[in-house]
């Protein structure tokens, strides 16, 4: 069939860019046809680009290399079919090449940059630290922490990858100064600025550096310290390996400090926020300064729900008598269901009474009748458990009949029910209400 196809076609239709038209077109047998027909495997098409640039489907990758096809081919342009795959994100077609033997090192140093710009994912891990490893040399410091930054988002690489990724730091940081505009060896920048701030490889990450030698009280503008890059980020581990590996807080200023504290409280990172508490950074600095409670971090950790956090600033001796926006800590809290902060707050001693919010409510009011989004009932009545508890005999007098009534509204039946054994007996008058 072949040979009766091939008799039939004239010789002008056996042209690089018929056989790369049926190379896009997946045509296995058309392929065949051309191949046995005397098709140049290599030849460019009228647009400069070889067969193997007109397809990312592995099948046929693998097809045409089986025939002859060269992985390594080059467009008139220069690049080669592997830089192709790169910059279209065909990470199927690039693992194809490289099987069938594409020579990595052959790739662009451009389609190397881009790729350590891209979102790095797990496809295409593998690719990221073979660039870094290959191009090292070439690469400018900024461009190789930007890879390994990524890389280590991932996972650890392997002792040896790693060994040589810190052996060119420290050439780097010992022959290049002049490439980089800080005065600190790079080596001691790369663990500021490789530190991921998302995700759990950040531990291993500065347990290589720490072992192999990279100073943790290093400070440099514009990208800060390691303390602070730890402070940024979830995992709780890093602060030990920090203090272990010789971290102290003498060699940074005191404003610093409080900054890195907003940063931990900000992220929830309350590692952080017990070490520098422990250290005498004073929770309220911000409040202090601005005269006002915008900005306390006490209102930051409960607003966020960072609750083991305003424990530890709460013990730190931030003022939980603090307003913010016509609301008290123990009003906003209850009103949007914070149990332990609720629980927190009144054992500072605050005063369960005072009123606060667009409506000047007592807490316990407001939990009975909140505003805005309602948590469950089960998280609410309990905190108006822990805040009827603070009502002395006096005060649950005038405020029973309409804390009795709140409830009722809000079909809390099982807080009503249990109004009379919090201590003190409520008036009959209360039990009347419907």
């Amino acid at each position: 069939m072949a040979k009766l196809f091939l008799n039939m076609c004239p010789d002008s239709a056996l042209t690089p860019t018929t056989f790369s038209g049926a190379v896009k077109a997946g045509r296995f047998s058309a392929v065949t046809v051309f191949k046995y027909g005397g098709a140049d495997l290599e030849a460019l098409d009228t647009n400069g680009h070889p067969p193997l640039w007109h397809t990312t489907d592995s099948r046929m990758i693998q097809y045409l290399s089986f025939l002859g096809a060269s992985p390594n081919a080059v467009s008139a342009d220069g690049e080669t079919v592997v830089d192709h795959a790169f910059e279209n994100s065909c990470y199927d077609a690039v693992d194809t090449l490289v099987d069938c033997g594409a020579d990595f090192l052959r790739v662009k140093l451009k389609n190397c940059k881009k790729l350590l710009c891209n979102d790095i994912s797990q496809r295409n891990f593998g690719y990221l630290q073979k660039i870094v490893l290959q191009h090292i040399e070439i690469l400018r410091d900024k461009e190789v922490i930007a890879g390994l930054r990524k890389i280590f988002s991932i996972g650890i690489c392997d002792d040896e990858t790693f060994e040589k990724i810190l052996g060119h730091l420290r050439w780097f940081g010992a022959h290049c100064q002049s490439n980089t505009t800080s005065s600190v060896n790079l080596f001691d920048r790369s663990l500021v600025s490789l530190i991921p701030t998302d995700v759990g490889s950040s531990v291993l990450l500065i347990r290589h550096l720490l072992v192999k030698g990279a100073n943790p009280n290093v400070y440099i503008s514009g990208h800060g310290s390691a303390l602070e890059a730890v402070a940024k980020g979830q995992d709780e581990e890093c602060v030990e390996y920090l203090i272990e590996h010789g971290l102290d807080l003498d060699k940074f200023d005191h404003a610093y400090l409080e900054r890195i504290l907003q940063l931990a409280v900000t992220s929830g990172n309350s590692s952080v926020v017990q070490l520098l508490v422990e250290k005498g950074v004073d929770p309220d600095f911000n409040q202090k300064r601005t005269e006002c409670g915008s900005g306390a971090l006490i209102w930051e950790a409960v607003s966020r729900g960072h609750t083991k956090i305003v424990q530890l600033l709460i013990h730190g001796g931030a003022d939980i008598h603090i307003r913010q926006d016509g609301w008290t800590l123990l009003g906003f809290a209850a009103n949007n269901g914070l149990l332990w902060e609720v629980h927190y707050i009144l054992v500072t001693g605050a005063d369960p009474l005072e009123k606060s919010g667009p409506e000047e409510k007592t807490a316990l009011a407001w939990v009975l009748c909140p505003s805005g989004v309602i948590s469950e009932s089960s998280s609410r009545e309990r905190i108006a458990s822990i805040l009827i508890r603070r009502y002395t005999e006096e005060q649950l007098k005038s405020e029973g009949p309409r804390i009795f009534s709140l409830a009722g509204k809000m079909n809390y039946r099982r807080f009503q029910k249990r109004l009379g054994y919090f201590g003190v007996p409520l008036p009959k008058s209360c039990l009347e209400l419907d």
